[in-house]
């Protein structure tokens, strides 16, 4: 993140002011786009700024930034200096409790994806350690072409509803810090072991149940004595699939049984009855899936 221009006063960055830093204060300026997942459980933001400083006092929660262009940075992460090229691609990492001191060559543009503290865990699953820090990532600019396409997709995803909101950007928050363990640990996935196929079961069924309800990762982890972490984790292995895909593949199932007995039922209803924010939001979620849309795929139905 970078304050105005050298000399500028310092804005303190506490937890929530983080985003009211980029909408009101002096760095929204910079500011070329504003998305979110999860009514803000993670907060997205696109900058083009100017060279010079962009040191950060601790912050309470994780803060990974996409370089979009090529710069030279020189930096301080808590003990770790180091002067690199920041290639566009990569990223930079600080973690909640460390300040940094960044200093840019020349005018550039960045995402930010930050996820408030609240949303983190104490300890990511095989990081072997008390609390979040991912060692090599914090010695300067690194690249991963797995996280490259998931922010990718989270940024696409920020811009248009999406199904179980409050699921996906909770599954989202978890994968990413997983992933960056990963990284960090010069590993290629995470570790092996996924849920058991009655607590699957258990699961499905409660989604089944509780379908035009919005839920979320720790809800769906108290079914089956999981800790949040864990269970999104295990859920994929087991799966092959995210908790929130996989709830909406439950949705859109509900939904052509509904098409398929009703067929003067508005699609507005179906949509809300099966848990999707709208209908345009039910109409691309259903092409997605069944390469159609719910008029389309009603009408062509025999009867």
């Amino acid at each position: 993140m970078t304050v105005p221009q050298e000399g500028a006063r310092r804005v303190p960055l506490q937890e929530g002011a983080f985003v009211d830093c980029y909408r009101q204060g002096p760095l929204s300026r910079y500011v070329t786009a504003r998305r979110s997942l999860g009514d803000g459980l993670i907060t997205m933001i696109e900058a083009r700024q100017p060279a010079g400083d962009m040191s950060n006092p601790p912050l309470p929660g994780l803060n990974l930034v996409q370089h979009l262009a090529g710069r030279r940075i020189d930096a301080e992460y808590g003990p770790v200096k180091f002067s690199k090229t920041a290639e566009a691609g990569t990223f930079c990492l600080s973690v909640p409790g460390e300040a940094s001191r960044v200093l840019a060559d020349r005018a550039h543009a960045i995402r930010i994806f930050w996820i408030p503290g609240p949303m983190l865990p104490d300890e990511p699953e095989g990081s072997g350690e008390a609390a979040l820090q991912f060692g090599p990532l914090h010695h300067g600019p690194f690249a991963d072409a797995f996280l490259g396409r998931f922010v990718r997709q989270l940024w696409t995803d920020g811009a248009a509803a999406v199904a179980a909101p409050r699921l996906y950007a909770e599954s989202a928050a978890h994968f990413l810090v997983q992933r960056l363990v990963a990284v960090s640990a010069g590993a290629r996935a995470p570790r092996r072991g996924g849920l058991a196929p009655w607590q699957v079961r258990r699961v499905e069924d409660y989604m089944r149940a509780s379908l035009a309800r919005d839920m979320g990762v720790g809800e769906l982890a108290g079914i089956v004595g999981l800790t949040a972490k864990h269970f999104a984790r295990a859920f994929r292995e087991a799966t092959g699939t995210p908790p929130h895909r996989f709830l909406t593949g439950i949705r859109i199932e509900a939904a052509a049984r509904m098409l398929d007995a009703c067929r003067e039922r508005p699609l507005a209803d179906v949509a809300i009855a099966c848990g999707f924010a709208d209908q345009s939001h039910f109409t691309r979620s259903f092409r997605a899936v069944m390469g159609t849309t719910p008029g389309l795929y009603r009408r062509q139905r025999p009867g």
